[in-house]
C-alpha cells in the first residue's frame, strides 16, 4: 500500500536559551530553563504543606506543563511557537502595558504564557507570575481582618513572595523601598515568616496580615522600580477565576455555611474559616484582599515599563463569564497547525511516547481527530501507529 514519507524536520531540536530565539527557530523545539519558573512545578506548592502519600499529592503550579512533562518522561522541552514570539515582540517592541490571551481549551495559552515568563526572566526582567489564579481564591488557610471585611490567604501569598526570592533574590537586594526602610529582598521575606518566628494567640493573624500586605507591597514596589532597562512582568493564568467564586466558606446560619467572594479576600485578617463542609451561598469572590489585587487587566493601567500579561481559561470557568478588558489588547491563541501537529509528534517520537516517526498521512489524521488541541495531540501520540490509510 502506497504511504507518503515520515516527516523529519532538519532543526526540529534546539540548544539556543529561549532568549536568544528568532524567528528562525519557530517550531522547533527548545530546553526550558526550569530554574526560571520553579513556581510552575507541584513540589514547590506541595512543599507548602505536610507531605502527602504517593498519588494524593496536592496539586498547584502550572498543570498543562506538568502533563506535557509527565508523559515525556521528563523530558524539559517545549515547542517555540510563533505565538510566543509574537507575545513576545508585543511586550519588548510594541510596549503594550496589557494583553488578554484568549482561545479555545488546549490552544496551548498556559504554555505560551509560561514561555513568555521564561524568556522574560531570562532577558533580565523582573516577573511576578502566578501560573494559576485559582491559587489565589481556594485551598490552604485563610484569616478574617479586624475590621471582619477583607480575608487574607496566606498561603497563596507566601508562594508568590517564595518564588520571588528564589529567583529575584540578588536583583530584589539591589532595590530600596520608597520609604527607605530596607531593600524589596527583606520586604519578600518578611513576609514569609512563620509561627516559630511569631508568637502570641493572635499569630495566625499577624502572619497573614504580614504575608499578604508584603506581597502587595512588593509588587507594587517593583512597578514603581521598572525602567527601561529592567522592566517588570505580572503574567496570570486562569485570570477569570479572580471573577468567579472561591472555595472559602463562613457560618451563615445553622448548618449553613457562604462562600467567599474574590472580592472579600484581601490577605489581611482576623478570625480563621475553613472551607464550606454543606451547604452554601455562592458569592463572586471581592473580598480576597490579595486575590483582587491581582485584578490588573480590568483595572486603571499600570505605571511605564509594567507589563501585565493574563490567560483566560475555559476549562473550569464559564465562557461567558464577563470579565472587564477596557484598554487591553486581546491575543486570540490558535491552535496547532499541520506543521507544529508534525513536530509534536516527532519530538514524541523523540521522547519515547510515540512508537514511530509520523507519516504525512498520520499527520493529517491526527489533525482532523485532535483539531489542533495540544493536549489531544500529546494524550493520542502513542496511539499513532493505528493511523494508518485505511485504519480509522
Amino acid at each position: 500500500m502506497f504511504s507518503l514519507p515520515p516527516v523529519r524536520p532538519i532543526s526540529l531540536f534546539s540548544s539556543t536559551p529561549i532568549q536568544d530565539l528568532s524567528t528562525e527557530h519557530i517550531g522547533s523545539y527548545y530546553t526550558l530553563q526550569s530554574s526560571l519558573i520553579p513556581e510552575a512545578f507541584k513540589a514547590f506548592h506541595a512543599s507548602f504543606y505536610a507531605p502527602r502519600d504517593a498519588g494524593s499529592e496536592r496539586s498547584g503550579g502550572c498543570s498543562a506543563l506538568q502533563a506535557e512533562l509527565a508523559l515525556t518522561n521528563g523530558v524539559q522541552r517545549l515547542m517555540y511557537r510563533r505565538a510566543t514570539r509574537e507575545l513576545v515582540g508585543m511586550l519588548q517592541h510594541e510596549g503594550l502595558p496589557r494583553v488578554l490571551l484568549e482561545g479555545p481549551v488546549g490552544s496551548g495559552k498556559s504554555i505560551a504564557l509560561l514561555s513568555l515568563v521564561e524568556w522574560a526572566r531570562a532577558s533580565g526582567w523582573m516577573v511576578m507570575y502566578v501560573p494559576t489564579a485559582t491559587m489565589l481564591t481556594r485551598g490552604g488557610l485563610f484569616v478574617r481582618r479586624e475590621d471582619g471585611i477583607m480575608y487574607d490567604t496566606i498561603i497563596s501569598a507566601q508562594h508568590i513572595l517564595k518564588s520571588m526570592v528564589d529567583v529575584h533574590g540578588p536583583a530584589l537586594r539591589e532595590l530600596t523601598r520608597r520609604d527607605g526602610r530596607g531593600n524589596l529582598l527583606d520586604l519578600a521575606v518578611s513576609g514569609l515568616a512563620s509561627d516559630d518566628n511569631v508568637g502570641g494567640p493572635r499569630t495566625p493573624l499577624i502572619l497573614a496580615r504580614s504575608a499578604v500586605e508584603s506581597c502587595i507591597q512588593l509588587r507594587q514596589e517593583l512597578q514603581r522600580c521598572a525602567t527601561p532597562e529592567r522592566p517588570f512582568l505580572v503574567a496570570i493564568d486562569d485570570y477569570n477565576a479572580l471573577h468567579w467564586t472561591t472555595e472559602y466558606g463562613t457560618a451563615a446560619g445553622k448548618d449553613e455555611r457562604r462562600l467567599l467572594s474574590v472580592a472579600e479576600l484581601s490577605l489581611v485578617g482576623s478570625g480563621l474559616a475553613f472551607p464550606p463542609p454543606s451547604f452554601c451561598q455562592l458569592a463572586r469572590p471581592r473580598r480576597l484582599s490579595l486575590a483582587s489585587s491581582f485584578r490588573l487587566i480590568d483595572g486603571p493601567l499600570q505605571p511605564e515599563h509594567t507589563h501585565v500579561v493574563a490567560a483566560m481559561t475555559t476549562r473550569r470557568i464559564s465562557p461567558k463569564l464577563h470579565v472587564p478588558t477596557e484598554g487591553t489588547r486581546h491575543y486570540s491563541m490558535p491552535r496547532f497547525d499541520k506543521v507544529e501537529v508534525a513536530h509534536a509528534l516527532c519530538h514524541y517520537h523523540d521522547a519515547g511516547l510515540a512508537p514511530e516517526l509520523p507519516s504525512l498521512r498520520q499527520v493529517e489524521q491526527m489533525l482532523a481527530i485532535t483539531n489542533g488541541n495540544a493536549g489531544e495531540v500529546r494524550q493520542l501520540a502513542v496511539k499513532m501507529s493505528l493511523l494508518k490509510m485505511n485504519s480509522l
